[in-house]
């Protein structure tokens, strides 16, 4: 894992085999993010108040059908803030 991906601590992994869930002991709430693991019907959460798009923090899901299982972001599936780019990482799209 990198050091932006050991930051995001997400409450629901859809990668691991139970699809470990936790975001019921989230102090606050929690928000969707976008991974290659997500689908129409599943994505994984963070805990935490939704700071998508902002600078080394989960991009923004515009189209979760359209995010690129081989980590590309074809047809702006995610977005950030201007100037930031969604790069995949360890299978997150981060902005940086």
């Amino acid at each position: 894992a990198s050091p932006e991906t050991d930051k995001i601590n997400l409450c629901h992994k859809l990668s691991t085999f139970s699809g470990e869930y936790s975001c019921n002991l989230c102090q606050g709430s929690w928000y969707e993010i976008a991974s290659l693991s997500a689908s129409l019907e599943r994505r994984e959460k963070k805990c935490g108040i939704d700071v998508c798009g902002e600078i080394n923090q989960p991009a923004c899901i515009r189209d979760v059908q359209k995010i690129d299982k081989e980590c590309r972001n074809k047809g702006d599936a995610v977005f950030c803030q201007k100037g930031l780019i969604a790069s995949c990482v360890d299978g997150v799209f981060i902005c940086q």
